[in-house]
């Protein structure tokens, strides 16, 4: 059993406010599992979501909501808004598809790498406050860090300012990592060295082609809901957030191969990796990652990354062998 530091306890009082609430601090706090907690015994029923999830559903839903304009507009035989009633917004109309009757939205591993991304959010602060709903978010990252590319962080300024000025921001610092392997989902996963079987021919389809929507991928084989990809398939390929949630809700078992050490693969493999390990945490599915390259090293291989810390916390969650 794990008991609360007086950090945490000071963040359960705060989440007690019913205020709107942006938590940050280093991996293995504790911030999801006290968020959750809360949220279990919050009278207003949540909705609850991976931020990488819920900018993929927004995404898709914006785009419904501008095809849909589109349709009507040629259908009315123009394609010029109605001057009396001004341009229709697909963007406030996505958010309300999106969000639905929730009064609550609370976001896990909240932080921004993509400007578009940034966009959006400052168009969700401005629909959550407007309509009084309550937005909770945890993030490794204080506000003013959030999109920290020094050529983009211009934009996310809009929506910093919303975070730092109408919510309350709760550092959760100091205190010990408490993520730890386990027995089941992700924490029972595996680092190792040794390449694992694949599976024996006729109950497996090698060279798979996966599909997400209209895209093809190809993968290393695939055998009911477990999935064997190399570090190349899953992060070289012009793969996305999108794919990976699919994947995730697909596959129940993954087998990630031929991971190199993190430095010597360009910027946005990177990212992608970080991603698909994110999406498989929250997901809480377990995977072998298989590397020549031993745990630590590749761990200490990726810390020029401002994600680092998450990374690394993420990945001592597994055995090694």
């Amino acid at each position: 059993m794990i008991e609360r530091d007086d950090r945490q306890r000071a963040l359960v009082a705060a989440l007690g406010q019913g205020d709107s609430i942006y938590v940050h601090g280093p991996a293995g706090r504790g911030k999801t599992h006290i968020v959750d907690a809360h949220l279990r015994h919050t009278a207003q029923a949540p909705l609850r979501v991976h931020f990488h999830a819920f900018l993929a559903t927004l995404h898709r839903a914006v785009f419904a909501r501008q095809t849909a304009i589109r349709e009507q507009r040629l259908a009315a035989g123009s394609t010029n808004e109605d001057p009396a009633n001004g341009p229709p917004d697909p963007v406030e109309a996505a958010l309300a598809d999106v969000i639905g009757e929730a009064r609550v939205l609370a976001f896990d591993e909240f932080h921004l790498h993509d400007p578009g991304d940034a966009r959006l959010l400052t168009r969700l602060l401005e629909f959550v406050l407007a309509h009084g709903i309550r937005l909770i978010a945890t993030s490794n990252y204080p506000p003013g860090l959030l999109l920290p590319d020094p050529v983009w962080h211009h934009i996310a300024l809009p929506g910093i300012r919303m975070i730092e000025h109408q919510m309350t921001v709760f550092h959760l610092d100091g205190g010990r990592d408490y993520r730890q392997p386990g027995t089941t989902g992700f924490g029972s996963g595996i680092w190792t060295r040794s390449r694992p079987q694949l599976p024996p021919r006729g109950t497996a389809e090698s060279g798979a082609r996966v599909d997400v929507g209209e895209r093809t991928f190809t993968v290393t084989a695939t055998a009911g809901d477990e999935i064997w990809l190399t570090f190349s398939e899953l992060c070289e390929q012009a793969t996305s957030t999108i794919e990976f949630l699919a994947w995730a809700q697909r596959f129940r078992r993954w087998n990630i191969l031929d991971i190199p050490r993190f430095d010597t693969v360009p910027p946005g493999a990177q990212q992608r990796f970080l991603t698909a390990v994110d999406i498989l945490v929250d997901a809480d599915i377990a995977t072998t990652f298989t590397s020549l390259v031993r745990r630590d090293d590749f761990i200490a291989s990726a810390g020029a990354r401002p994600d680092a810390p998450r990374l690394a916390s993420r990945l001592r969650m597994l055995h090694e062998s």
